[in-house]
């Protein structure tokens, strides 16, 4: 090999370690996002940004990219559907004009307070009942990692209450005293209670000391799962939606 071709490699050698990692390809366009699948292994990409139920529901399509160098190991693992307002009443009576009289709703008690849920078990199973109702998909309360990572405009990171959520959900930020339920529960002191979000309350002792979080889309507190306490008045919420067909996690899986 001459000392012009040797010469002509080392200059190449040395402009190639100085680069910058590729952000682009050879035609000038971005590599496509590795976003994760749904839980139910569908593609997202292929996935309308907002589905709407029966019941007048509006539910946002949350990506994941698990590959951006931005992603955390507290974020979820898999995109999902988010309902973009808490469950209104309107959507409530949809629902309850739809399924009462069914024998098969036995865990709603539709005769105390219209149905309703207030308190953290009565979200839970209200779930179940929305999923077994409506065939096409499977609902469920959105575990603690989504529902701060969509209030925090995903990969955005930001809590700011003068700009619009990325994913068009409302209600996250600022909850006007609502604290919403959450797929977890907790053990303290021996007893289980349901988690709440967007609401910093020492409820039950529950933060021991705990410091509070700077941003309130990681407000968190704990009710009595099944009963009432302090809080019933408060809680609220929304839920994950999944096409049901393709549907194979168990709740809380996707967190």
């Amino acid at each position: 090999m001459n000392a012009i071709r040797v010469a002509a490699i080392c200059v190449l050698v040395a402009v190639g370690c100085t680069r910058s990692p590729k952000t682009e390809d050879n035609t000038g366009v971005r590599p496509k996002q590795n976003l994760t699948r749904l839980e139910t292994g569908v593609n997202p990409e292929s996935l309308p940004p907002q589905i709407t139920n029966q019941f007048g529901m509006t539910f946002r399509l949350v990506t994941i990219d698990t590959s951006r160098v931005d992603h955390q190991q507290s974020f979820p693992r898999k995109s999902y559907y988010l309902q973009e307002s808490r469950l209104s009443e309107e959507q409530h009576s949809a629902f309850r004009e739809a399924a009462f009289g069914d024998g098969t709703y036995e865990t709603i008690n539709w005769h105390y307070n219209g149905g309703h849920p207030s308190e953290w078990r009565e979200w839970y199973q209200y779930a179940q009942a929305l999923s077994k109702f409506d065939a096409q998909y499977d609902y469920r309360l959105p575990t603690r990692s989504q529902w701060t990572f969509a209030c925090m405009s995903g990969y955005d990171q930001s809590c700011d209450k003068t700009k619009p959520n990325a994913y068009g959900i409302t209600g996250l930020m600022d909850t006007n005293g609502f604290a919403e339920a959450v797929d977890e529960l907790m053990l303290h002191n021996g007893h289980e209670f349901g988690v709440l979000m967007g609401y910093w309350s020492n409820n039950w002792g529950a933060y021991e000391g705990k410091t509070k979080p700077d941003y309130s889309c990681e407000y968190w507190t704990i009710c009595n799962p099944d009963a009432d306490d302090s809080l019933n008045e408060s809680i609220n919420g929304r839920f994950i939606l999944l096409p049901k067909e393709t549907a194979h996690s168990s709740h809380g899986s996707g967190g």
